[in-house]
């Protein structure tokens, strides 16, 4: 490295390292255009570029001998004429460089990534006007010290957030590696699907951070619950079932101008709407007509597929958060006492449209998957739990 370039660098490493404010780094561009730019070109990056490829300990060494060459009398062999050019020419060149002296403009500092664990959460069923337990998420912060700096519910009325180590105090700095909590309870004031989203401001990435919450209003009285039939229907023309415990439509199904849908034959139980027992949850019905002028039906519990549908597949509408109440099956598919399991078949699509039928019969469920139909649901396949 030459003594001049040398000289350049230690004159921005100086103005860096103590702050001037005063140099003047138009001036500073016109003398090094006068005087640098002949050797290095016109862009101080490529005299950055040539020193950052050098040895590290080179540069530093040859710094550290020639830095005195700032406080040196003018150069007698050119226009700078005073320290004070000396000074314009190293603000430019610091000005360019982002302020990092003789080399590359330094590296951004690391920016925050936040998580939260878990990233959503469904509060299940809850009785109007009764609290859930508190749900807690746990905001994780990578990378870099990251700072919370609010923390909102979108639903206040049912959705509360009452308490956690992100509140105390705001904002809050959380080291990286570290983590807070926040926690939040579920408070339904009306029955059906209730949702909301829980907003973490932060200084990172994502911000901000946002939690989809969501939980079942229920009516559900205590004791055996209300009964209704749920009766299945047939349409041999699209090969698909449709089931539906309401009277109107019972009435109205296999007959003109409606007689391409006949019953099978087959029924099963199912809690009225907002009757039935505690731990009930209804079942949601969405309607969809985009498969070639196809229309068909889906059934999916609260807590087991109505959710995931509204939230994943919008363009199944939902004709009703509650046609029925029905109580959830265990992981491996089992009932609660007084329950049967109701089997969820689904057609894979044949016929170019989706199709599930339903069933509390072991041979039927059989005689389904024997025709392609694919088991769904928890265990071997419960999409629901009936009562007996």
């Amino acid at each position: 490295m030459n003594r001049f370039a040398t000289w350049l660098v230690a004159s921005t490493l100086a103005w860096a390292a103590h702050g001037a404010l005063a140099q003047d780094a138009n001036n500073g561009h016109l003398l090094y255009t006068l005087n640098c730019s002949p050797c290095h070109g016109a862009a101080p990056q490529n005299l950055f570029g040539v020193l950052a490829g050098a040895n590290p300990n080179v540069i530093l060494g040859e710094i550290q001998i020639y830095a005195p060459m700032r406080f040196l009398a003018p150069n007698p062999g050119g226009p700078i004429t005073s320290v004070g050019q000396i000074d314009d020419i190293a603000a430019y060149l610091a000005q360019v460089s982002g302020g990092g002296g003789g080399g590359m403009p330094p590296p951004p500092p690391p920016t925050p990534a936040f998580s939260a664990s878990p990233p959503n959460a469904n509060f299940g069923s809850v009785a109007v006007g009764a609290s859930s337990a508190p749900a807690t998420f746990t905001i994780g912060v990578a990378n870099a010290n990251g700072t919370v700096s609010s923390v909102s519910s979108g639903n206040t009325a049912e959705f509360h957030v009452t308490g956690g180590t992100c509140l105390a105090p705001l904002p809050n700095i959380i080291a990286a590696g570290g983590a807070c909590t926040v926690q939040v309870t579920f408070v339904p004031a009306v029955s059906g699907v209730r949702a909301a989203t829980l907003t973490i401001g932060d200084d990172g990435s994502p911000n901000p951070l946002t939690i989809s919450m969501s939980g079942i209003g229920s009516t559900a009285q205590s004791g055996p619950g209300t009964k209704v039939t749920i009766v299945e229907f047939f349409n041999a023309a699209l090969n698909h079932y449709f089931i539906t415990p309401n009277d109107g439509e019972i009435v109205l199904l296999g007959k003109p101008p409606f007689q391409d849908w006949q019953p099978t034959g087959l029924a099963f139980s199912g809690y009225a709407a907002g009757q039935g027992p505690g731990g009930a949850v209804g079942v949601c019905r969405f309607f969809n007509d985009h498969f070639l002028g196809i229309s068909t039906h889906f059934y999916a519990p609260h807590g087991l597929g109505c959710e995931q549908t509204i939230t994943g597949f919008p363009d199944w509408t939902l004709e009703s958060a509650e046609l029925f109440d029905a109580m959830l099956p265990a992981a491996d598919g089992s009932c609660p006492a007084g329950n049967i399991p109701v089997y969820r078949m689904f057609n894979n699509g044949m016929g170019g449209a989706p199709n599930h039928r339903f069933t509390t019969s072991l041979a039927v469920r059989q005689q389904m998957i024997d025709a392609g139909y694919t088991p769904e649901g928890a265990g071997i396949g419960v999409g629901w739990c009936a009562p007996q």
